[in-house]
C-alpha cells in the first residue's frame, strides 16, 4: 500500500503518541494491536519490541500487581 507523504505522517504520529514514543524517535515497535484501523499501515508492523522493554513492562506490570 502507497501512502502520500502527509497521510504517512499523520499515521506515524498517531502510533507514535499510541506506542508513547516522543515525537522525534524514528524507532518503535510492532504494537500487535490487529483490531487498530490503523493497524495495516502501522510503520513498524513486523518489528518485535526490544528484550529490554519487555523486561521493564514486565517488571512494572508485577510491581503493579502488587
Amino acid at each position: 500500500m502507497k501512502l502520500a507523504r502527509p497521510t504517512r505522517k499523520m499515521i506515524r504520529a498517531k502510533c507514535s503518541d499510541c506506542l508513547l514514543l516522543k515525537a522525534n524517535k524514528t524507532h518503535g515497535y510492532d504494537c500487535g494491536c490487529p483490531d487498530c484501523p490503523l493497524y495495516p499501515a502501522q510503520p513498524w508492523r513486523g518489528r518485535e519490541m526490544a528484550a529490554r522493554l519487555m523486561d521493564s513492562i514486565d517488571r512494572r506490570m508485577a510491581e503493579a500487581k502488587r
